[in-house]
């Protein structure tokens, strides 16, 4: 199914935002996360959204596997990026919302308003800092 223009247009205001804050955009190719810190905008993010707790229990995975729920378990692949978690996520609450379908205008506005957020609460700053920390740490 092919993707509106007007999923388009607010695709591409995600990305502008992911660049602004030195993210790559890509949902395939990121740099590491924090996993408290995604942990934290997870659950800051869901409760934005949905307007209610965190329903799941959060668990860190890397790889070729993608953020996701499953059984009760909402997994977040710290090695993919910010775009990828937020893209799943993003997702996942569509999917609980009833959206028509993945990809749809009111995904790409949902992405963006999750994605401006995470650029005002400068997450992605805080994960960075921390993670330089934890690397100085291990030389």
């Amino acid at each position: 199914m092919k993707t509106s223009k007007e999923s388009m247009a607010w695709y591409n205001k995600v990305n502008e935002i992911w660049k602004s804050i030195g993210v790559e955009p890509s949902i395939w190719h990121g740099k590491p996360v924090d996993f408290k810190i995604a942990s934290k905008a997870v659950k800051a993010l869901w409760k934005k959204e949905m307007r209610t707790k965190f329903p799941y229990t959060i668990i860190e995975v890397s790889g070729n596997r993608h953020t996701w729920c499953r059984r009760r378990n909402f997994v977040i692949n710290t090695s993919k990026g910010w775009a990828e978690i937020v893209h799943g996520l993003g997702h996942w609450v569509g999917y609980r919302k009833k959206f028509k379908r993945p990809h749809c205008a009111e995904h790409a506005t949902l992405e963006y308003r999750m994605t401006k957020h995470v650029s005002e609460k400068d997450w992605v700053q805080s994960s960075n800092e921390k993670l330089s920390r934890v690397f100085e740490l291990k030389q």
